[in-house]
């Protein structure tokens, strides 16, 4: 869903060089940093911009021989600025449970709701159910969408010829196979 999103947000707005757009693909094998993540959507929002701001040359110079990083808190005001300068700004997050370390979702969650209330930031996400990432998002537009069995169950009965032919030849296994996976991905 979130590709979907970001094709049309770039089919929509291709034309328009005040609107930028940055997504992430969240991705529990890759640990990430409030850092990273905020350092790419910088990256991503810079390289709309038809040159290089100021705040953005300036922490590039303080930090390039350094084998520090700059802060969260350097990075959101350079972003505040390099967001400030598009008309709108939109930002994807595709699977934000899948950041593993809560502070660090929090932390890059917080700093981008703060971006949000100072600049003409647009924020969709998406997500499994996690009480902590539904209550960040208490006072923003949800939907929650939900696979049924029977979608999950359609979905792999077109699946099953792709198992190996041993599977195929015995249909109370294929069942045992459905039944199992549609348990497990409660929904997903």
């Amino acid at each position: 869903m979130a590709a979907t999103v970001v094709d049309e947000l770039y089919t929509k707005f291709q034309t328009d060089p005040s609107v930028c757009i940055a997504y992430f693909y969240c991705n529990f094998r890759r640990p990430e940093q409030s850092e990273d993540l905020l350092l790419g959507l910088l990256k991503q929002l810079v390289q709309d911009q038809s040159s290089i701001p100021d705040p953005v040359k300036d922490i590039h110079n303080r930090y390039k021989k350094s084998p520090r990083r700059p802060s969260v808190e350097e990075i959101s005001r350079v972003l505040q600025v390099v967001a400030s300068l598009s008309t709108k700004v939109f930002i994807v997050v595709d699977a934000l449970d899948e950041i593993r370390a809560r502070s660090v979702r929090t932390s890059f969650l917080s700093k981008i709701f703060d971006l949000q209330a100072k600049t003409n930031v647009s924020l969709f996400a998406t997500s499994r159910f996690i009480p902590e990432i539904s209550q960040m998002f208490e006072n923003s537009v949800t939907l929650e969408i939900r696979a049924s069995d029977e979608d999950v169950r359609r979905y792999l009965d077109g699946s099953m010829s792709q198992l190996p032919s041993f599977v195929q030849n015995f249909p109370d296994l294929e069942e045992g196979i459905q039944t199992a996976i549609t348990k497990v991905v409660d929904g997903m």
